[in-house]
């Protein structure tokens, strides 16, 4: 069965090479979206010029100005995914949704196998509603990612002025965005699908063009978006809510921690496929490590 893994990067182009290198198999096909502002810099890139040349990478683009938080992560994703379901020479029965900064622990088989076997149709981590309760905010205030990114200019922090002041009259139980008409899921945005639950996607996007709209300016709609369509859908129970993903938030911050070697047992003890996020020279050693205990495995047949 064929595979195809949708990627998204903005930094570290030697990183991409590597993760793609790794993944790398005849079943395996590659759809890669570059951020704008990156693009240059990519560009200058020897390793990912090469790119270019392998058999199996089906599309490089840089067509969307990607912001954190913003709606525009999204809309790169959804980019990717259009380009998966219109691509009439390879038709890709499981689709991967990753970062530039993410990275296989597994074969290409051992990855096969954990999706092929399985009975499910879509593999997504979902936060529990203990932890969730605080996210209903980013669906009920306005956010302005995508508006303005530039944080020493006076837009940018008249905006988050602005969203200051929301936050404050949202305590007071003062709404400013209509009610979604669905409950609200969410969790991590890196998910892993069956072709059938990606055309539905698409599908009910063509369909329901206010959904879109609905979650423009939504803080971190990534991590709400897909979940929000599919949870709500007559796919909920065909949902694994395990995206296979090792990523650690012990730190606490908006984003991950950059893996090192000293997790390197506790990544080979999960139940992972990939983790993230590393570095291209923070985590160079536990990559080597990695690579090293993958080149060791026995080859499949």
């Amino acid at each position: 069965m064929n595979h195809a893994f949708i990627i998204q990067a903005h930094t570290q182009p030697e990183l991409l090479c590597r993760t793609v290198h790794q993944l790398y198999a005849k079943n395996h096909f590659f759809y890669i979206h570059v951020d704008t502002k990156s693009i240059a810099a990519f560009s200058r890139s020897v390793c990912f010029k090469s790119l270019k040349d392998l058999p199996n990478i089906r599309c490089i683009e840089s067509a969307i100005n990607v912001v954190w938080g913003g709606y525009s992560q999204i809309k790169a994703t959804i980019f990717l995914l259009q380009k998966v379901a219109t691509d009439t020479e390879i038709k890709c029965d499981y689709i991967h949704f990753i970062s530039g900064q993410d990275y296989p622990i597994v074969t290409p088989s051992e990855f096969d196998k954990t999706f092929e076997t399985s009975s499910k149709k879509a593999w997504m981590e979902i936060v529990t509603f203990k932890g969730f309760r605080k996210w209903h905010y980013r669906v009920d205030l306005w956010f302005y990612f995508d508006l303005c990114h530039n944080q020493k200019s006076l837009a940018w922090h008249c905006l988050k002025l602005a969203n200051k002041i929301q936050r404050n009259l949202f305590k007071l139980h003062i709404r400013f965005r209509p009610p979604l008409k669905n409950k609200l899921y969410g969790g991590s945005s890196w998910f892993s699908w069956n072709r059938e639950i990606l055309m539905f996607v698409l599908h009910h996007l063509e369909t329901h063009p206010e959904l879109e709209k609905r979650f423009q300016m939504t803080g971190g709609a990534d991590e709400i978006f897909f979940h929000y369509i599919l949870f709500n859908s007559a796919h909920a129970d065909s949902i694994e809510k395990n995206n296979y993903r090792y990523i650690d938030w012990s730190e606490g911050k908006s984003s991950p921690k950059t893996l090192g070697i000293s997790d390197l047992q506790k990544i080979m003890d999960s139940n992972a496929v990939l983790i993230r996020k590393v570095h291209s020279t923070l985590s160079e050693t536990l990559l080597d490590s990695i690579d090293k205990i993958l080149q060791e495995k026995p080859t499949a047949g």
